[in-house]
């Protein structure tokens, strides 16, 4: 390995304390140390290294002129000073960081996404065989789950108590993160398709024992970038790196049968063990969604107002509002404030590696519609955190086809 400059070394630091405190303290302890350094870095790096932090700057600045806004419209707003840090200004941050990552030398390397790579899919290997292990012995290694009672939201191993959903961005990471290592490199290729074979079917049999339903529509979702891109993803895989037309057909026909066969098996199992029907499955978020739409007759461009009530799980709001982040956004500031953090995000993603293409910034967009139906996606840092890791993964997948389409054309002309 080359020898990296200390401005590289400190940043390469910073982002393993960042990924520690994900996948490892937050199973420990609960900490804000995340928290912190988001929202330090950032300044730090402005101005003590003078770097240039301008990414998604326009929509950021649209953001704050709404909040100003909104809160000369609304008198009452007794907690939007915690609203603004914690689920405004922190995942922000979050997303400069990963900003920062994406401007340092050392990041953009090989090196950097072998060694990552290295690192998560041993972390989810063993991850994986301590899940079975959860399923297998109700409470083997759940830390805490004081404040919710329901077990299945405790099998995701070391990801820490409710970790579910983060389980399922950190699979969707880890896959594309292999895909990346395959793009790049042609030796080890072969172990980074199969990593990412094995990563697909195990997370989907594990989604059926920790009650994750939605996980199957986010994978399908996830796959779409590289159905839109099979060329050049197979030119990749296959023609580069020695593999057989009859090693890809028979791979994907396995990946088929094991989807198609979990998928039959989740529906004998909600239906004809659990007795859940399909419409029950669907039902929780939509009320909720509905409830933050019309509860007060609230104006659906600015809600109820910033800091109206405590963005996650207020005592006075029904039963689990704040699971996701569609409900809370929706509630407290409407359409507008959802539409414009998802915006800021998009524009942060598509802006890691210069994505060009407005279809894959249009799906960038849309996807991040899913996460915020789906879980917090911006209010719980750890989950930012990871949602910033995927789309950086994905940012830099969509920079490396975008380049070998146009050489290609370039060829053709």
């Amino acid at each position: 390995m080359n020898k990296i400059n200390k401005l590289d070394g400190l940043t390469l630091f910073i982002f393993k304390i960042m990924l520690i405190c994900v996948l490892i303290l937050r199973w420990a302890f609960d900490t804000n140390i995340l928290m912190y350094i988001s929202l330090a870095m950032p300044v730090i790096y402005m101005l003590f290294f003078k770097k240039n932090i301008v990414n998604g700057l326009v929509p950021i600045m649209l953001l704050v002129l709404y909040i100003i806004v909104n809160l000369l419209l609304f008198d009452d707003h007794p907690y939007y000073k915690s609203e603004l840090l914690v689920v405004v200004i922190a995942p922000i941050c979050v997303a400069f960081c990963f900003d920062i990552f994406s401007k340092t030398n050392y990041f953009d390397k090989y090196e950097f996404y072998k060694r990552l790579a290295l690192v998560l899919n041993w972390y989810y290997f063993i991850n994986a065989l301590i899940i079975i292990m959860q399923i297998l012995i109700p409470g083997f290694l759940v830390h805490n789950f004081s404040n919710n009672s329901f077990y299945l939201d405790q099998v995701c191993g070391l990801i820490g108590n409710n970790g579910t959903h983060r389980l399922s961005v950190l699979c969707l990471a880890c896959i594309y993160l292999n895909i990346v290592c395959i793009i790049l490199d042609k030796k080890h290729a072969k172990q980074n398709y199969f990593m990412t074979l094995y990563i697909i079917i195990s997370s989907l049999i594990i989604s059926i024992f920790n009650d994750n339903k939605f996980y199957y529509i986010l994978l399908g979702l996830f796959f779409l970038p590289i159905i839109f891109n099979f060329k050049q993803v197979k030119k990749y895989i296959f023609k580069q790196n020695k593999f057989s037309n009859r090693k890809l057909i028979i791979s994907f026909i396995f990946i088929i049968i094991c989807i198609v066969f979990l998928i039959c098996y989740f529906i004998y199992r909600n239906i004809y063990i659990n007795n859940v029907s399909l419409s029950l499955l669907k039902t929780e978020r939509m009320v909720l969604f509905d409830y933050a739409l019309n509860a007060g007759s609230p104006n659906k461009l600015f809600g109820h107002g910033i800091g109206s009530i405590m963005f996650l799980f207020d005592p006075q709001m029904p039963e689990h509002f704040g699971m996701c982040e569609l409900t809370s956004r929706i509630y407290t500031g409407g359409y507008l404030y959802l539409f414009l953090m998802i915006l800021v995000f998009s524009t942060f993603f598509a802006k890691y590696f210069n994505v060009k293409k407005f279809k894959n910034k249009l799906f960038i967009f849309l996807s991040l519609i899913s996460f915020c139906y789906y879980t917090q996606a911006f209010s719980m840092i750890d989950m930012t955190f990871l949602i910033c890791l995927l789309y950086y993964f994905l940012s830099k997948y969509y920079s490396l086809i975008e380049n070998d389409t146009s050489e290609e054309e370039k060829k053709n002309e």
